[in-house]
């Protein structure tokens, strides 16, 4: 006799068993516990779909109708959320980009480059002008110890004699001339 607790593995072997010997009421008795295997693994499922959807969660008894539509309410809800986010979110995408667009003039810049002075080349010449003959750049305190020395580089920082020294033909440096 078949035990109701069996799996669908078991009934299978015990249907392929049983139709050897040529008995058609075992394969009744088998497509029975299929049924109802079938049938527990439903209610199963929709137990589980019923603990997810929060309209239908506390609640006892429901039908699977009930079930099936409030899951389908819920997926809506979500998906309306969803497509809430993705909009907000290319909005602001969106205007970034326009943000980005905007060009603003030189004048209007907050931060404009300032011309260099004669004195502020020459000083920057008599520091660094050997550093470009054998082919380096200055260190960040050779630098600073330079504008510490020098009056006239007070309003520059370390980054502005570092490029001013990166690009000689500002400096008139002659590549004939050594110190």
């Amino acid at each position: 006799m078949l035990r109701p607790m069996q799996t669908l593995a078991q009934l299978q072997q015990t249907n392929t068993a049983l139709s050897s010997c040529g008995c058609s009421s075992a394969q009744k008795i088998v497509r029975k516990y299929k049924k109802a295997h079938k049938r527990r693994l439903q209610k199963k499922e929709y137990r589980n779909l019923q603990k997810i959807v929060p309209t239908v969660a506390s609640k006892g008894k429901i039908s699977k109708v009930t079930v099936i539509e409030e899951a389908i309410r819920y997926i809506d809800q979500l998906h309306n959320a969803l497509a809430q986010r993705l909009q907000s979110s290319q909005d602001k995408v969106k205007s970034l980009k326009k943000q980005k667009r905007k060009r603003v003039k030189k004048s209007e810049r907050p931060c404009a480059r300032k011309a260099w002075s004669a004195d502020e080349k020459a000083a920057v010449k008599r520091h660094f002008s050997k550093y470009y003959y054998i082919n380096e750049l200055p260190g960040k305190a050779a630098i600073e110890a330079a504008m510490q020395i020098e009056k006239a580089l007070i309003n520059r920082t370390w980054r502005n004699c570092l490029q001013l020294v990166f690009r000689p033909t500002s400096l008139h440096i002659s590549s004939y001339y050594h110190p």
